[in-house]
C-alpha cells in the first residue's frame, strides 16, 4: 500500500500536493508519546522524497490564526492556517476527522501563493477558511478539500448544535439525529462559506474518515472518532518561483 497519495488541481501546473495515508511513517510531532527523533527523520525523508527544501506544520489550536512563512520555522508555530509564496516550502496540516484544506492563489494564471488550513468544527464556526483566503479575487483561488467525517457519522450534542447555529451554520447543516443528538455537516458548511465568497474552483476527495474502507476492509483513513491516534498530513507547495 502506498504511503502518500499525490494530489492535483485539474489544468493547473506549478503546484505540488500530497496526503499521507494510514500506515505511513508518523509526520506529526504533536501527538502524545511521540518519538521526536523518529518524527524528525520521517519529515526529512518526506522532504527529500518530494524534492522540497523544507516542511512547516503548525501546532493546531482549533482557532482562526493564519501565519505567513518565507522559510521553514525554527520553532513551534501555534496556528490553524499557513501561507507561503516560497518555492518548494511544504505546508502541511494534520487531520483525523477535521477537513484539510489546501489552496492556491493565482496571478495572471500562475500560482503565486499556497495555503494549508485545518478546518474543524470550531475553525469553521470561526470562518477560518474565508479569513485565510480573504483579500484575493475569488476567481483566482483554487481549493482542495480532503477526507473528513461525514454528517451521518458526526454527531454533536444540543449545546454544540446551538453554538454552531449561533456562529452562522446553515440549519440544513445541523439536523436532528437520534437520542437527542444532532448531525453536523462540516463539509457542507465549509463548501457554503467558500461559495459565498465567490470561490467555485473546489476539488474534493469526498471520503468519510470514519466509515470509508479499503478494498481489503481496513480503514481508509485515520479517525479520531474511531479512537485512532494517528493523523494524516495534507501538504501543498509551489514548484516554481512566482
Amino acid at each position: 500500500m502506498p504511503e502518500l497519495l499525490p494530489l492535483a488541481w485539474p489544468g493547473l501546473s506549478g503546484v505540488g500536493a500530497a496526503i499521507s495515508l494510514p500506515g505511513a511513517p508518523n509526520l506529526c510531532p504533536y501527538l502524545a508519546h511521540t518519538d521526536q527523533a523518529e518524527v524528525a527523520a520521517n519529515r526529512a525523508s518526506f522532504v527529500t522524497r518530494l524534492g522540497l527544501r523544507g516542511l512547516a506544520s503548525p501546532k493546531q489550536m482549533h482557532g482562526d490564526k493564519l501565519v505567513l512563512l518565507n522559510a521553514e520555522p525554527n520553532g513551534e508555530i501555534e496556528a490553524d492556517a499557513l501561507a507561503s509564496s516560497s518555492i518548494r516550502l511544504g505546508l502541511g496540516v494534520f487531520t483525523a476527522d477535521c477537513i484539510p484544506v489546501l489552496a492556491v492563489r493565482l496571478q495572471h494564471g500562475r500560482p503565486v501563493r499556497v495555503l494549508a488550513i485545518h478546518a474543524g468544527r470550531k475553525g469553521i464556526a470561526n470562518h477560518i477558511a474565508p479569513k485565510a483566503l480573504a483579500g484575493s479575487n475569488p476567481a483566482d483561488i483554487g481549493v482542495w478539500l480532503g477526507p473528513a467525517i461525514c454528517a451521518e457519522c458526526y454527531e454533536i450534542d444540543g449545546q454544540c448544535a446551538e453554538e454552531c447555529l449561533a456562529a452562522g451554520f446553515a440549519r440544513a447543516h445541523i439536523t436532528p439525529g437520534g437520542q437527542g443528538k444532532f448531525n453536523c455537516d462540516l463539509r457542507g458548511e465549509l463548501r457554503l462559506q467558500l461559495r459565498r465568497m465567490g470561490i467555485h474552483a473546489i476539488c474534493e476527495l469526498n471520503s468519510c474518515t470514519r466509515h470509508a474502507r479499503n478494498p481489503d476492509g481496513s480503514p481508509a483513513w485515520y479517525s479520531h472518532r474511531n479512537g485512532d491516534a494517528g493523523r494524516m498530513m495534507s501538504a501543498v507547495w509551489l514548484n516554481h518561483q512566482p
